[in-house]
């Protein structure tokens, strides 16, 4: 069978992440999988050979000049423009590429459905990865046209969810019909993690210190100064914590004023972006996700792979998922710092105990093999 990936490119992110990792589980029982991207943009380096076809689509490819003019456009008058435009972007593409050479099509986070939600094929599927409210509703100015383009979007369309939540938020907002919905989780490659944490890294840990990690992009929605701000408040308890902060983005410049000017520019560790975070992550105490939003957490779920603790905050979608009826042990409402310091303070004891069960748990529900067969269900290959 053969199969379409539609995403904006490879770069490195969360969705690109999830879509590379189904796109090995599913190719190794047999399918014929092809990305097809639109930008080309600096791609992660994945160990695997990807099938990547790269198209211009004009407007979207961020190429030539006339492309930042469209994204000026879209910025000024917002989700219409986007919905007016998909209809030359969909054109385009189904010039370009034979879309019903493939027998599956998957359009892949907003950046593979918005454009292109209008192209015609018998079989057409898009993998929603965050939760559409808190993104197009939030706006008091913009939500009931952004609700109104939406549900014309969402109309007849079949969709994959990576949570109940996502689902449950696509029906009670943009009137998506049940039947509509399957409800797939992201694949997470546990034996791949595994084998990542066991190379060389160069951030040496020193073994006399417990380290706190965050891992991810320093944007505005992950507020990292919180847990910068909750650090800062248990090490006047406990002076053998560190904070390590994986990763890079338009907010790391900002988060090294804020630790500079609160005094802890020794106790801080940021490493930027890393092609392989696992052995640090293996080795840390306690992995905080502190975002206001997310998609499916995986970064919790690969922690709890190298039995790492956790904690996270309560946003509307992705704890629940994880944690299920444990919530109260792990998880704080968004921005309560004295919430977040306490169970820091909690997890990082000498004698806090990992939940076995809860690994176990967590390796079943999202293993290759899980997460495979329900995808061969929604394709009509079983």
């Amino acid at each position: 069978m053969k199969i379409a990936f539609l995403i904006d490119s490879l770069r490195f992110g969360g969705a690109q992440k999830c879509s590379i990792d189904l796109y090995n589980a599913l190719t190794e029982i047999g399918y014929d999988i092809t990305f097809i991207t639109y930008r080309n943009d600096k791609k992660f380096k994945y160990k695997s050979k990807i099938k990547n076809k790269i198209i211009y689509i004009p407007g979207l490819s961020k190429k030539y000049f006339f492309d930042y003019v469209d994204r000026f456009l879209a910025k000024f008058f917002g989700r219409l423009y986007g919905y007016l435009a998909s209809f030359f972007y969909a054109y385009v593409l189904q010039k370009k590429i034979k879309i019903n050479e493939y027998d599956a099509v998957f359009l892949i986070s907003d950046s593979g459905f918005f454009p292109f939600h209008n192209i015609r094929h018998s079989n057409l599927f898009f993998i929603a990865h965050s939760h559409k409210s808190s993104q197009y509703l939030s706006n008091n100015t913009t939500k009931h046209l952004n609700r109104w383009i939406m549900k014309r979007v969402f109309k007849h369309k079949r969709i994959v969810s990576i949570t109940h939540e996502i689902s449950d938020d696509l029906k009670k907002e943009f009137g998506v019909g049940a039947e509509q919905l399957t409800i797939i989780p992201n694949i997470i490659d546990f034996e791949e993690i595994n084998a990542l944490s066991k190379e060389t890294n160069d951030h040496n840990l020193d073994e006399k210190f417990k380290y706190i990690a965050h891992l991810g992009r320093h944007s505005k929605e992950k507020r990292i100064e919180d847990l910068i701000h909750s650090f800062s408040n248990v090490l006047r308890i406990d002076n053998e914590l560190r904070l390590i902060l994986i990763g890079e983005g338009p907010e790391t410049n900002n988060l090294k004023k804020l630790i500079k000017r609160i005094g802890i520019s020794d106790k801080v560790i940021l490493t930027g972006f890393q092609q392989n975070p696992y052995p640090i992550l293996k080795k840390v105490k306690l992995l905080v996700l502190c975002s206001e939003r997310e998609g499916l957490p995986t970064v919790l779920i690969e922690a709890l792979s190298l039995e790492t603790d956790v904690i996270s905050s309560n946003f509307l979608s992705g704890p629940y998922e994880i944690f299920r009826q444990n919530l109260d042990k792990y998880v704080f409402e968004i921005g309560d710092l004295k919430e977040m310091s306490r169970l820091i303070f909690l997890n990082t004891r000498e004698k806090s105990l990992l939940d076995k069960q809860l690994v176990m748990d967590v390796k079943l529900r999202y293993s290759k093999e899980t997460v495979t067969e329900r995808y061969k269900e929604i394709l009509n290959d079983k």
